[in-house]
């Protein structure tokens, strides 16, 4: 079953490279991560150059989770190189659909939590965790990206 789910709106600030400010779409889900009863609910953006699902390191601690204890890796992205990340194993938990006919999806990822995201204060989806789990299909001129969820047993 295809689930579409609509681009949300951000608006970039106005700068010298647009005076008039930017109205941007992205791709983003409200997602949930669960460290045993511990939930964290946030925005994470589907990114196809992630290799990773990749969130803020704020939110390792509110997880309960203390990254001195996690396996790390320096990782590179958007300019930064050997930025400390820390790893753990996660529920991610998405639901599709509006409340009241909502599909709930949940599998266990290892997840990187790095300060380089703290600033953003939202994950990113990538290629290990998200996309080796789901087909995603993305149609930007129409403002939808959607979803394939797993048959329900």
């Amino acid at each position: 079953m295809w689930c579409s789910v609509s681009y949300r709106p951000i608006i970039v600030p106005v700068s010298t490279a647009f005076p008039n400010g930017q109205d941007c779409r992205r791709p983003y889900l409200v997602v949930t991560l669960l460290n045993g009863q511990k939930p964290l609910s946030c925005l994470a953006i589907a990114d196809t150059g992630a290799d990773h699902c990749i969130f803020p390191l704020s939110f390792a601690t509110a997880l309960g989770l203390d990254p001195l204890t996690m396996p790390s890796q320096a990782v590179s992205g958007m300019g930064s190189y050997n930025v400390p990340t820390y790893y753990a194993n996660v529920t991610l938990r998405i639901g599709f659909g509006v409340p009241t006919n909502q599909r709930v999806v949940e599998h266990t990822i290892f997840a990187g939590f790095t300060q380089g995201m703290d600033q953003q204060g939202v994950g990113l989806l990538g290629q290990s965790g998200f996309f080796d789990h789901f087909k995603v299909a993305f149609d930007r001129t129409a403002s939808l990206f959607h979803v394939e969820l797993p048959d329900t047993p």
